[in-house]
């Protein structure tokens, strides 16, 4: 199967061809593709990593995974209640994270992976994937919150 892709002159940037009959759509910087195989739209990622070794998310970055036709987006962090780095508190607490997971031919799954084991845990599978959450930054600051759009996630891809 190809794929060709045009550039789109203008804010509203659509169109693309996808074998012979499916759409591209190029939107917000991210380019979709629907159609190329039975699955649903999925974003085809800027950059790429190997199995099985750990890299770093931002919010809204999607990574592929080479040689496998997987695609992984942080979407959310939809916890925050780790205990800030200049308070003291009685418990770790907990943050976790939303990450969309594409498989070529598939639909989407959305993973909620957690800091604290002890809260949810830490991996999850899709796919035929694992997907696991190692750290995330920032941690928080009760005089300097930071938002949303400032965490990255590190994380590994793993097939078992």
């Amino acid at each position: 199967m190809g794929l060709t892709v045009t550039k789109a002159v203008g804010r509203s940037a659509r169109a693309l061809v996808c074998a012979a009959t499916a759409a591209v759509a190029v939107a917000g910087g991210t380019v979709m593709t629907g159609g190329c195989s039975s699955g649903g739209t999925q974003p085809l990622p800027g950059r790429s990593v190997a199995l099985g070794t750990e890299f770093s998310l931002a919010m809204s970055e999607t990574v592929g995974v080479q040689n496998e036709g997987l695609a992984v987006t942080l979407t959310g962090v939809p916890e925050e209640t780790r205990c800030p780095i200049d308070a003291i508190c009685v418990s770790a607490g907990n943050a976790a994270v939303i990450v969309r997971v594409n498989k070529t031919g598939q639909s989407a799954s959305d993973l909620r992976l957690n800091t604290n084991p002890a809260n949810g845990p830490t991996g999850a599978s899709a796919h035929g994937y694992t997907v696991r959450l190692t750290e995330l930054q920032p941690y928080p600051s009760a005089s300097q919150p930071k938002p949303p759009s400032a965490y990255v996630a590190r994380l590994v891809v793993t097939k078992p």
